[in-house]
């Protein structure tokens, strides 16, 4: 599917129901010489993993700010969204409004409910010492809420990747 997509770049989530398809794709992904078989990077996110070395406005790094990369995935697309309607608050000349580069910001299908009611599905929540963590799908489910698949795969798209982990299959 990836392929007849023409997708240059595949993330996917590595732990959970990911584990499987990335044993798939290492085993696809190289052949005799090494070189890669796969059409595409195929990238794994792990939400668990530390924060990025970001450095937000504030001064403090991603790591100071969240508890994990999950935590920080979601609060980065959080900041899309943001700087989406300050723009659009800014190009229809309102108050509040302030442009920002096309490259920050987001646009979603206009006929998709459940994405949008999955993006306000997990709480955000902080530890004792500060940091912004985003409420378990354990504790989700717990309140009879649903686990969030298409927000998490848009989280995924959009998520920080740590260097180290970027080029995995190639």
């Amino acid at each position: 599917h990836c392929a007849k997509l023409k997708a240059t770049e595949v993330r996917f989530d590595d732990i959970g129901v990911g584990a499987g398809i990335k044993g798939v794709w290492d085993a696809m992904a190289k052949n005799d010489e090494g070189d890669n078989q796969l059409p595409f990077v195929a990238i794994p996110v792990n939400g668990g993993d530390s924060p990025t070395e970001t450095v937000w406005p504030d001064g403090k790094k991603s790591k100071e700010k969240f508890l994990n990369l999950r935590a920080e995935g979601w609060w980065n697309l959080r900041c899309r969204f943001e700087k989406t309607y300050e723009h659009v608050m800014w190009l229809n000349g309102q108050p509040g409004g302030k442009m920002h580069s096309l490259e920050d910001l987001i646009s979603l299908p206009r006929n998709h409910a459940n994405l949008y009611a999955e993006l306000s599905t997990p709480l955000v929540e902080y530890t004792d010492r500060g940091k912004v963590r985003l409420e378990s799908k354990a504790k989700m489910k717990s309140r009879g809420v649903k686990s969030p698949d298409l927000a998490d795969a848009l989280y995924l798209a959009y998520c920080p990747i740590q260097a180290k982990r970027r080029f995995w299959f190639v």
